[in-house]
């Protein structure tokens, strides 16, 4: 059941209260009133509202101070206020108005047609916002619900599949005498198809686990982030002969683990997706404003920008298995990564050739 959105009215005088009760009571709103500065106050921190309709003069607090206390707090930094004055109506208190947080003044007497019009527009914005935060919220808990299941059926599959690839080996060793080539090569393509499926499966665990099983934020080095990163990758940069050149990297605030996954999965990628040249990967920030921008650059093989968006996409290959191996969900594990440190990540064509991947981090 839908509630009607609260309207906060401010004056010292009953009589001015009645007439803005009187005007607004056509409207679907739940009307609260104030006989004070303090006593507005007081309801605010008790209520969400989406609109304060308040008089300037009022004694002991009046509206530009009371508005101004409100905006201390950060729930109601963007509450939308209108003033009502009588007396201060020349330029100087209508700009101090505006100064003080106001985004709207009406000079009494009030024309009710004027006050509705006013009032419809911030009624309609404030129910556009709840019913965007409710399809938001909908939305992360269908994304919860679709990772929860896509745990536990790739959990559950992994069973199954270890009963196919052992009767696959058994028919493999117990009747080797008797299947013939062709045999032989169907049961190798059947096993090498169950280890895919596999893959598969231990990548989608990977992805959905990558949130439910963070842990807490810390203090990261983020040198010893890239150091842990390469260490894991040194069987592909010692058969690469992978040429990497790094910078200093800032210290950082996020999930350690998640963060060396991120620099060994963009790191492996360079390698992996490498021309006929010998891969050189540079690994680059800058401080912009109050994020890192991380640049992990190479001499690839690049990525047409046709593909730029899609390659973030789970599943989502730009060549065949037989190219290159692998799932496709790698890109996608960095994206979530990056956006679980309220960071952002984008691909674009590298200077000469190759590709450059760029993500953000918060300045800790």
């Amino acid at each position: 059941m839908k509630t009607s959105p609260k309207v906060l009215i401010v004056d010292d005088k009953a009589e001015n209260l009645y007439v803005l009760e009187k005007i607004l009571c056509a409207l679907d709103i739940d009307l609260v009133k104030a006989s004070s500065g303090n006593d507005a106050l007081g309801k605010v921190l008790e209520n969400e509202f989406a609109l304060l309709i308040s008089d300037v003069h009022m004694p002991m607090m009046d509206g530009y101070e009371m508005v101004s206390i409100l905006r201390q707090d950060e729930k109601n930094k963007l509450l939308p206020v209108i003033f009502i004055s009588a007396v201060y109506s020349d330029d100087r208190h209508l700009i101090q108005g505006i100064e003080t947080g106001a985004v709207d003044f009406i000079i009494k007497p009030i024309i009710p047609e004027i006050l509705l019009g006013k009032v419809n527009v911030f009624l309609n914005l404030y129910k556009n916002k709840q019913e965007l935060l409710e399809k938001a919220e909908a939305l992360k808990q269908s994304n919860e619900e679709l990772e929860q299941y896509a745990y536990v059926v790739s959990h559950d599959l992994r069973e199954p599949l270890r009963g196919v690839s052992s009767y696959l080996n058994f028919l493999r060793k117990d009747y080797l005498g008797i299947l013939d080539d062709n045999g032989q090569m169907y049961i190798k393509e059947a096993l090498q198809e169950v280890m895919r499926l596999n893959g598969m499966i231990e990548d989608i665990l990977s992805f959905s686990k990558i949130t439910k099983e963070a842990g807490e934020f810390h203090h990261v080095k983020g040198n010893d982030v890239y150091s842990k990163s390469l260490q894991n990758l040194r069987v592909a940069i010692e058969e690469s002969n992978a040429q990497l050149i790094c910078d200093d990297l800032p210290d950082l605030q996020g999930d350690e683990n998640l963060l060396i996954l991120l620099f060994q999965n963009l790191i492996g990628n360079a390698i992996k997706y490498r021309g006929t040249e010998t891969p050189i990967i540079t690994i680059s920030v800058k401080k912009k404003k109050n994020e890192w921008q991380f640049n992990i650059a190479d001499n690839g093989i690049g990525i047409h920008p046709s593909k730029y968006e899609r390659i973030f996409v789970i599943f989502q290959r730009l060549h065949h298995k037989s190219e290159y191996p692998g799932t496709g969900i790698g890109l996608s594990i960095c994206k979530k990564i990056v956006e679980h440190h309220h960071g952002r990540i984008w691909v674009e064509a590298g200077k000469d050739s190759g590709s450059v991947f760029s993500f953000t981090l918060p300045i800790e």
